[in-house]
């Protein structure tokens, strides 16, 4: 029995020793972690600041270098505006080799006509005629005819693109484009700390990529790359995941993703990012190796400790033995206490999920007819509205008001008024049983039914149905000026959504037909119809 308590004592006071040294592992990862995390930091705001000084190095430079251009070289200006193609090409060959010379960023001078089309083209001088109006950046520069700058997608990967309009007695003659390849930044990158980068843009730019075949990395192609890293990694990892830095391994090696620099173009709009990465197999190892050290004097202290504990453990046995006797009675106690507040908190969870849902429900249903309310119709309405435009699809909406209903009330009382309508609730829901119409109370005596992928013709031929099925009903109305029982006018709109209308189109237009309805005697249906039509 004693040897049982020693080693009960002996394990107890080993499993404190090891959260001890556990603490005090801990603490040394943490400290490794954060001498990691600060390099990471470190690294990531000279990456950050020295791509975007990059950016505006080269802006700063050709923006005013550009303006000079068009100044200083008159007779360039005055070849372009006259459309020699010729002569533009002889006066630029010096120029060009200037300026490549001064930057080998640079990379073309491209002269764009009024009429949209390339005179010239330095890079590709084949290009002749072509109309550049397809480029978002030129369509932008032509539309607004003011100084332009800023990255794009070019056909043969990513550039930094500065323009300035050119004018002639106030009358516009067309654009002259300077054209640069901005990766200097890599470079610095690389040659300073020795991180590989590389470019990734989004697959939605490859439309605009000709004749080059880039490697795809999920929803990116890896457009330009410094280094060799690249080639040894299968996939990259989710752009959210880099953040804050992370260590992946491939293969036998591990490499380190420091956070990404996303790249905005002239509109601002993100097109991609720069990714940095370095091997970081060898510090890896070295904090292994830090690690497993650790854990060898813990395990060498914990045998020691054993050794002591279990010769010099002698007059405390009975005590702790009562002590611990004590302990697991108590605990069992408790044990029970708690299983008896867990199963009372299970219960009440159980029905406050009932009274939940029951709360969901009367907050999206019409009491009276049982069919979903407004704002739940609403809801539903901006889903299919969305999956219109998506598609492209047909989508119709009924607008449908009860004929005279105040009078009906007034003849027959509102208890009689509030059955009628939910008679005609059922009728709707009996008509319309498709799995994805809609019908709804819109407030009072209205009700709002929801076709999607129902064009006008069928829309036409419902609505006509369902005046039908409300006239058989037989519901008598005495006070109606249009018919001897109950009716219903019908307003209906359908529409192919374009970018320009909203869901809120479609309810106006609706509403207005059924207004119309209402004009021309009621007991009938109107379809909207635009005033030039």
């Amino acid at each position: 029995m004693k040897l049982g308590i020693r080693a009960k004592i002996i394990v107890l006071v080993i499993m404190a020793l090891v959260i001890l040294c556990a603490g005090f592992v801990s603490l040394l990862v943490h400290e490794q972690a954060d001498r990691h995390k600060e390099l990471i930091q470190q690294v990531d705001r000279f990456i950050h600041n020295s791509s975007e000084r990059e950016l505006n190095r080269i802006h700063n430079i050709y923006h005013s270098r550009l303006d000079g251009f068009i100044k200083t070289n008159p007779s360039i200006v005055d070849s372009f505006i006259c459309g020699d193609r010729q002569n533009l090409y002889q006066q630029l060959q010096v120029k060009l080799a200037t300026l490549q010379k001064e930057n080998s960023d640079f990379f073309s001078i491209t002269f764009i006509r009024k009429d949209g089309t390339v005179l010239l083209r330095t890079a590709r001088y084949a290009m002749y005629g072509d109309s550049a109006l397809d480029i978002p950046f030129v369509a932008r520069a032509f539309a607004l005819k003011q100084p332009q700058y800023g990255l794009t997608v070019a056909r043969w990967g990513l550039a930094y693109r500065l323009t300035r309009p050119i004018f002639k007695n106030n009358r516009f003659e067309g654009i002259i484009v300077f054209v640069l390849r901005p990766l200097s930044g890599l470079n610095l990158i690389y040659d300073s700390l020795g991180v590989d980068t590389g470019v990734l843009i989004k697959k939605s730019y490859q439309k605009r990529i000709k004749g080059v075949s880039y490697p795809t990395y999920g929803d990116y192609l890896l457009m330009e790359e410094k280094g060799t890293l690249f080639k040894e990694i299968s996939e990259f990892p989710d752009k959210q995941e880099v953040a804050q830095g992370l260590i992946k391994a491939y293969g036998k090696e591990e490499y380190l993703f420091y956070s990404p620099v996303e790249l905005k173009n002239f509109n601002n709009e993100v097109i991609g990012y720069i990714q940095p990465v370095s091997r970081h197999t060898l510090q890896q190892q070295k904090h292994r190796l830090v690690l497993k050290q650790a854990l060898t004097a813990a395990f060498v202290l914990a045998c020691a400790t054993f050794i002591v504990l279990y010769f010099g453990i002698g007059y405390l046995l009975k005590r702790l033995d009562r002590l611990n006797n004590t302990l697991e009675s108590r605990v069992k106690e408790r044990t029970e206490e708690l299983n008896l507040v867990n199963q009372e908190l299970k219960k009440e969870i159980r029905e406050r999920e009932s009274v939940q849902q029951e709360l969901e429900r009367l907050s999206r249903y019409d009491g009276l007819t049982e069919l979903i309310n407004r704002r739940y119709f609403d809801e539903l309405l901006e889903i299919e509205w969305r999956d219109a435009c998506r598609h492209q699809h047909w989508v119709t909406v009924l607008m449908i008001d009860v004929d005279y209903f105040k009078i009906y009330n007034d003849c027959y009382g509102h208890l009689q008024g509030d059955e009628c309508l939910a008679r005609l609730a059922q009728l709707f829901k009996n008509k319309f049983k498709r799995a994805r119409d809609v019908v709804a109370r819109y407030g009072g005596e209205e009700f709002v039914c929801l076709l999607p992928t129902t064009d006008p013709a069928e829309a036409q031929g419902m609505a006509d149905a369902l005046l039908g099925v409300v006239r058989g009903s037989g519901m008598e109305h005495c006070g109606s000026k249009c018919s001897g029982v109950i009716t219903v006018s019908i307003g209906v709109s359908s529409m192919i959504p374009d970018a320009y209308q909203t869901a809120d189109h479609l309810i106006s237009q609706a509403d207005d037909a059924l207004y119309r309805a209402k004009q021309k005697g009621r007991n009938q249906l109107q379809i909207y119809q635009r005033k030039d039509e």
